[in-house]
C-alpha cells in the first residue's frame, strides 16, 4: 500500500472514529432520557461502525 493510501485510510478512519464516539455518547443520553430502544439502536450502530473501521484499517492495498 502506498504511503498516500495509508494516510488517506487513517484520516478517514479517524473521522469515522469521531462519528462512532458521538453515536455512543448520544446512545447513553437517549437511554438516560428513557428512550432505551433508540439508545440501544444508536449504540449498536456505533459498534458496527467501529468494526468497519477495524476492517478498513486492515486493508492492504
Amino acid at each position: 500500500m502506498t504511503q498516500t493510501a495509508k494516510s488517506e485510510i487513517e484520516a478517514y478512519s479517524a473521522n469515522l472514529e469521531a462519528i462512532a464516539e458521538t453515536l455512543a455518547s448520544q446512545a447513553v443520553e437517549l437511554m438516560n432520557a428513557g428512550l432505551i430502544d433508540l439508545g440501544e439502536a444508536a449504540l449498536e450502530q456505533s459498534v458496527k461502525l467501529r468494526d468497519a473501521i477495524e476492517r478498513l484499517r486492515a486493508i492492504d492495498l
